[in-house]
């Protein structure tokens, strides 16, 4: 895709970087540095100049950047590990409050690209993530996707609505193979509408 700039980067090219393992911005007493890791990460990939860094300018999403297209891409970036000790796939969670408004964003944004940046792991013998796949997909495939969202608390949001879904059931909805998530530097799914 064209606006991808930098698809080759991977999580450990973000780890390296500078200001990496670090959490910054809001939430960054609970966050874990991977998932900072991870923003930076695509920004990279989507950044012509393939800079970790991240420019947030609105609370729904975690970073913006200028594909080669000359285009905004917005990027909701999501990660989670391969699986879980118990032994489940890994999910990402979505938050229905940003969901929806990043997939129907108010105007001028409603002219840019909006993008989730979905990225798995896992955790190596020293505790380092090591990237298994990334993938991005167009916002608004995702909205046509989700399904089942479910009422929590959340400690600054109040009750709001969120869905989580594992990695596994994510491509098997996208027709994504695993085998194709694990080889590809990065699988790019986009609404074919737009072609």
């Amino acid at each position: 895709m064209e606006w991808v700039s930098n698809p080759e980067l991977t999580l450990k090219d973000a780890q390296n970087g500078f200001d990496a393992n670090e959490c910054h911005g809001r939430g960054r007493d609970t966050a874990a540095a991977r998932g900072y890791n991870v923003e930076r990460l695509a920004a990279a990939v989507f950044d012509s100049d393939g800079f970790f860094h991240t420019y947030r300018d609105k609370p729904w999403f975690d970073t913006s950047e200028w594909g080669n297209d000359s285009q905004k891409i917005c990027i909701e970036s999501k990660s989670c590990v391969h699986r879980y000790p118990s032994g489940g796939y890994g999910q990402f969670r979505i938050w229905a409050l940003h969901h929806d408004i990043f997939t129907h964003p108010p105007e001028p944004l409603s002219h840019g690209r909006q993008i989730y940046f979905f990225l798995v792991y896992t955790i190596d013998e020293h505790g380092d993530a090591e990237e298994v796949g990334k993938l991005a997909v167009e916002a608004i495939i995702i909205d046509d996707i989700i399904t089942d969202w479910r009422w929590t608390d959340h400690t600054t949001m109040g009750s709001v609505k969120k869905r989580d879904i594992s990695w596994h059931l994510l491509l098997s909805r996208l027709g994504v193979s695993v085998k194709r998530f694990r080889a590809d530097d990065i699988v790019v799914v986009t609404d074919p509408t737009d072609e």
